[in-house]
C-alpha cells in the first residue's frame, strides 16, 4: 500500500490554507482537475445515465472495496490533523479515491482527476464544493489563507 502511506504522511505536514493567493501553478492544476473530473462526469452520465451529482458522488467514492479501502479512510479520520482545513470529509474523501482510483472496476479505466488535487494540497491550498441539486450543477472551492475561489465545475 504504497498510495496510502506516501499520502498519510504528506498530509500530517501540510498547513492548510496556507497559501497565500491562487497562484498560476494552483491555477493549471485547478484547470487540470477540472478537465478530467468533467470527463469523468460525462462518462458517468453516458454510461450510466447519472446526474453530475450522482456521477461526482461515485467519483468521490471511487475504489472503496478495494482491500485497505476502508482502512485508509480511518487513518486519515485518525491520525492527520486538519488543522485550519475547514471541513476535512472532502480533502479525506479525495486523497482515498485519488489512492484507490486504479482498483475502482469502472472508474479505474479513466484518467484520475484527483492527481491535481493532490499537489495543490501539497502546496496548503484546500478543497471543497456546492452542489445545486435543483440546477444540477456542482462548483469547486478553493481555499487559501486569502479566502475561497469558487470555479464551474458543471
Amino acid at each position: 500500500m504504497e498510495c496510502p502511506q506516501a499520502v498519510l504522511e504528506k498530509f500530517q505536514h501540510i498547513r492548510w490554507r496556507s497559501a497565500l493567493d491562487i497562484t498560476a501553478e494552483a491555477e493549471a492544476l485547478i484547470s487540470e482537475h477540472i478537465t478530467k473530473m468533467r470527463a469523468v462526469l460525462k462518462h458517468r452520465s453516458e454510461d450510466r445515465r447519472l446526474g453530475p451529482i450522482e456521477a461526482y458522488a461515485e467519483a468521490q467514492s471511487a475504489g472503496y472495496s478495494a482491500p485497505g479501502y476502508k482502512e485508509f479512510m480511518n487513518a486519515l479520520f485518525q491520525e492527520v490533523d486538519f488543522r485550519g482545513a475547514g471541513v476535512r470529509e472532502h480533502l479525506i474523501l479525495a486523497a482515498a479515491s485519488y489512492c484507490f482510483w486504479s482498483q475502482d472496476p469502472e472508474l479505474g479505466k479513466l484518467e484520475n482527476p484527483w492527481s491535481p488535487l493532490m499537489k495543490l494540497y501539497e502546496s496548503g491550498y484546500t478543497s471543497s464544493f456546492e452542489e445545486n441539486p435543483k440546477e444540477q450543477t456542482l462548483t469547486l472551492l478553493i481555499g487559501y489563507q486569502g479566502g475561497i475561489r469558487a470555479y464551474a465545475l458543471t
